[in-house]
């Protein structure tokens, strides 16, 4: 059997010849299945037998660089994902030849091997070792070879020692004379957040681009910069309303929604296209309007209430579920058109609009609007009435006692239940009325594409306190409410809470190494303030990971 036969069979068929050559030239230095299990041992549940792993992987020198490149080589079958980023980070870890070694293979004429630098690259903390690759990878932007410059775009990191370079030359290469490099640059800029206003006349020249994916990844850029620049306005304005791509028109209001309150004189362009036959982009339109209406003050709000109720009565009830939560999202102006929504015929309007009017302050339109739904034909419907009345306090008390006496025993089932639920709620004692943060435990499923890791499910966190009044909502980014102290609340109620724009906020950070993932939570509302961590081994795609921070005094 030939050398280069052998080494195929141990690292499956890579896919050219050259690549072959490669790792063949690899094999004469050092055997590339013993680093293979040696970098798989490193994640060995036998701590000694990891830790014996690391300390033969640490005493690797630059005379193993082609070896660990030729695992880069293997197909994810033979070396899984979490070995070739720890073969990644080796080589990184090996000093400027390594360094250069590894860039070098982003730009092989090989897919695979290509493919795998570009993963190991993009999971490199840039902090261990003093590894920071960005001017390294700066010079394949120069390459004559599409394929390698858009490589070099997506693996440029925009955090490192030389981020105005590296940011410089992502706007330098939206003018790129190929289609797929420009778009790749407009994505990378979306990457940053804050205050960008230097990149906004580049990514509106980009959002102009012959190219309708060039378009929609500098709608997105544009979104994220976080300015009140009225040029990017209306450049997003004019993509909502004339271009001719759906996806770039669904990117621009999304985007508008992005800039919150600064997008204002954007209203009208979402309220025109509002009339679309499109239901993704009416619900696009309608999502961004709660968006800005809950960034927004005083009589700029009047266009876009006016524009969220004539949507509660769409045709198509994800846009009317949409409208219904915006108007949620915007607060107590919007309390007429919650209960005017009470009365749709879409039952999840109406329990999107008793969780709208759970949140404000009591009135008694309020009462007599949630009352009437006591008796709701949805069952659903019903109980979310019994939580927004329960979560109003004793002050409901007097009333649900007289219905309990009615006639009507469906209003009779239902008040019984809130004067069920306010007794569960007086029984705890006063010092678990308030909210403690900790994160649940989680079985994350990872899957690792390029610089951007997917989590499903989202991370979780379990308040292990209540207090009487809720944080109401089943919106995506919703947190399941857990009572301390082993108290059940029986009675189904508001058992979410949702960050309300401009008031709370979530942050969800996470940052690798050659052993695993760590993923780090910050929540703030009101009185709340907490901060928790977990950490995840790459090996073990299934494992439930344990809580390594609680933080949180209750006030």
């Amino acid at each position: 059997m030939s050398r280069s036969l052998w080494l195929l069979i141990v690292l499956g068929t890579s896919g050219t010849v050259a690549n072959a050559q490669r790792c063949v030239r690899a094999q004469q230095i050092n055997d590339t299945s013993q680093v293979l299990g040696l970098l798989k041992r490193i994640f060995a549940r036998d701590s000694a037998e990891a830790d014996n792993a690391r300390r033969q992987v640490r005493s690797l020198d630059s005379t193993a660089i082609p070896t660990l490149v030729a695992v880069l080589c293997a197909p994810a079958k033979t070396a899984p994902t979490y070995v070739q980023i720890s073969a990644g980070g080796q080589l990184a870890g090996l000093g400027r030849s390594g360094l250069h070694a590894l860039v070098q293979a982003i730009a092989d004429s090989d897919s695979t091997l290509a493919s795998n630098a570009l993963s190991a690259v993009a999971m490199l903390e840039y902090s261990d070792r003093g590894i920071d690759p960005t001017s390294e990878l700066l010079r394949l932007l120069s390459d004559p070879r599409p394929r390698v410059r858009e490589n070099g775009v997506q693996s440029i990191r925009l955090d490192g020692s030389d981020r105005q370079a590296a940011i410089a030359a992502m706007t330098k290469a939206l003018s790129d004379a190929n289609s797929r490099v420009r778009e790749a640059a407009a994505e990378r800029l979306s990457d940053l957040v804050g205050d960008n206003r230097p990149l906004i006349p580049d990514l509106i020249h980009a959002l102009r681009d012959s190219v309708a994916a060039v378009r929609h990844a500098a709608a997105g850029a544009l979104g994220r910069t976080q300015s009140w620049d009225t040029l990017a306005v209306s450049a997003l304005s004019a993509a909502l309303l004339e271009d001719r791509d759906l996806d770039v028109r669904q990117a621009a209001a999304r985007a508008l929604g992005e800039l919150g309150a600064a997008a204002t004189p954007g209203v009208g362009a979402l309220v025109t296209s509002l009339g679309n036959w499109d239901e993704s982009l009416r619900a696009e339109i309608v999502a961004s309007l709660g968006h800005i209406g809950a960034d927004s003050i005083g009589e700029a709000r009047t266009p876009i209430l006016a524009a969220l109720a004539t949507a509660l009565v769409d045709r198509d009830s994800s846009v009317r579920e949409l409208a219904a939560r915006a108007l949620r999202e915007i607060g107590v102006p919007a309390a007429a058109h919650d209960i005017t929504a009470l009365r749709n015929r879409d039952p999840q309007v109406r329990v999107m609009a008793i969780q709208a009017l759970g949140e404000q302050p009591l009135s008694p339109q309020a009462i007599d609007a949630l009352v009437t739904l006591l008796r709701d034909p949805d069952e659903d419907v019903r109980a979310e009435a019994v939580g927004a009345l329960g979560g109003f306090g004793p002050t409901v008390e007097p009333r649900m006692r007289t219905l309990v006496a009615s006639r009507d025993g469906s209003l009779r089932r239902s008040a019984g239940k809130v004067l069920d639920y306010l007794k569960q709620v007086d029984r705890l004692p006063i010092a678990d009325r308030c909210f403690d943060l900790a994160l649940a435990p989680w079985s994350p499923n990872l899957g690792l594409q390029e610089d951007t890791i997917f989590s499903t499910p989202p991370m979780t966190v379990r308040f292990t306190r209540i207090k009487n009044s809720w944080f109401a909502s089943d919106d995506e980014l919703s947190f399941r409410v857990a009572p301390a102290n082993g108290a059940r609340i029986s009675v189904h109620g508001p058992g979410f809470w949702t960050p309300v724009a401009g008031k709370d906020s979530v942050s969800i950070v996470w940052s690798t190494g050659f052993s695993g993932l760590t993923m780090k939570l910050a929540v703030a509302a009101d009185a709340l303030r907490g901060e928790a961590e977990t950490f995840w081994d790459f090996p073990r795609p299934h494992q439930t990971s344990q809580v390594t921070g609680l933080r949180v005094p209750c006030k």
